[in-house]
């Protein structure tokens, strides 16, 4: 075995290197991306080495010292595998990895490891909030940041979690497969927490808001869709030309489907995707508005808004409902919760509640609305 060993050794010794440039393909990862069914997003070395910087651009300039985060996103998403491993590797900081999420576990880790970041999911936020109880009996005081991404969190919800974690700062920033993770996020050195915001845009980063009509940029305050370029974006779609020139122009922006504004003071505000608005009679209504809305009723765990057919509407506002551990409240109570602080054409019209605990997932109780 000895020999078989040595052999080995001397073998790769003397193999040929392969020549690897920025350019070459790092990792191909899979993304419904801005149309349509999943794709796969090539990626460079390149664009996985600018992303690293550009996450931690702030710990190098301020000269921050080791950190421990915490993981419970998945590695084969790109905010586990680039925006967050990979980018706190190359920077030194240690990474507790966990194979999936349990809130328990999860503070359990934070307590053993003294872990000092936390980047995850709008979910496990809510998720935590929601169970403040079980929150406070582990030791979570060396907690100084949570991060949200992946998808758009309420300011009341961050809000929650500041009474839940007083110690720690609660940021958000925004990103895709096909920038390899990152565009903008909070940085609570150059301003507050908690602003509801995904932050100003990383270095190198550019970004406009155009008019999904006209095609026209827009100004500050203006809803529209989100373009942006930069040294981290994607090759292409993997075999897929039609889907790469319908998403990256001639002029290197990356159309990226999602709605959103900058404010007056550059920061962006990512307010939905395009292609999962509702269509209610002609107006254009947003799920992640009405969900932000819904996880903050007290007896509501969690939430998610869908269009449903319907012959006189075209789509109507869907709710599907986690209660938390005792609640009973109904299908009307949610609606009529809703139907207090929105316009008529964003309510939800029907409500589904889904229960966690039982195995088809589905409670019986399937509830209508008018």
């Amino acid at each position: 075995m000895l020999l078989k060993c040595h052999h080995l050794q001397i073998f790769s010794r003397y193999a040929p290197t392969p020549s690897i440039s920025q350019n070459d393909v790092a990792a191909i990862l899979y993304s419904s991306g801005t149309t349509g069914l999943s794709k796969g997003v090539v990626l460079t070395h390149r664009a996985i080495m600018a992303t690293a910087l550009l996450v931690t651009a702030d710990q190098e300039f301020y000269g921050e010292g080791r950190s421990v985060f915490l993981c419970v996103v998945p590695l084969f998403h790109i905010m586990g595998l680039v925006t967050f491993t990979y980018s706190q590797l190359q920077r030194g900081n240690a990474v507790v990895v966990m194979q999936r999420f349990e809130l328990d576990k999860a503070l359990e880790a934070m307590e053993k490891y003294r872990v000092t970041h936390l980047y995850t999911a709008p979910p496990v936020v809510v998720a935590m909030v929601k169970q403040a109880a079980v929150v406070r009996r582990y030791d979570t005081s060396s907690l100084k940041e949570i991060g949200s991404g992946a998808a758009p969190l309420g300011k009341d919800v961050m809000d929650e979690c500041s009474k839940v974690f007083p110690q720690a700062k609660i940021i958000q920033g925004y990103g895709m497969t096909e920038t390899s993770g990152i565009i903008s996020i909070e940085s609570t050195r150059v301003g507050s927490d908690r602003s509801g915001s995904s932050g100003a845009l990383c270095p190198l980063m550019e970004s406009k808001i155009i008019d999904i009509e006209t095609s026209k940029h827009l100004p500050p305050n203006k809803l529209g869709e989100i373009w942006t370029r930069g040294p981290n974006l994607m090759q292409e779609y993997f075999h897929n030309k039609e889907a790469t020139e319908q998403t990256i122009d001639k002029e290197g922006w990356l159309h990226t489907g999602d709605l959103g504004y900058f404010d007056e003071e550059g920061r962006i505000y990512v307010v939905d995707r395009l292609k999962e608005l509702i269509k209610y009679k002609g107006y254009q209504v947003a799920p992640a508005e009405l969900e932000a809305l819904l996880i903050n009723h007290p007896e509501i765990m969690d939430a998610a808004v869908v269009p449903y057919p319907d012959e006189e509407a075209g789509e109507i506002p869907m709710a599907y409902v986690v209660r938390k551990v005792g609640s009973s409240v109904t299908g009307e109570e949610v609606q009529s919760f809703v139907a207090k602080q929105v316009a008529p054409f964003k309510r939800i019209r029907k409500v589904a509640f889904i229960d966690i605990h039982s195995k088809s997932g589905f409670r019986k109780d399937f509830e209508e609305g008018a």
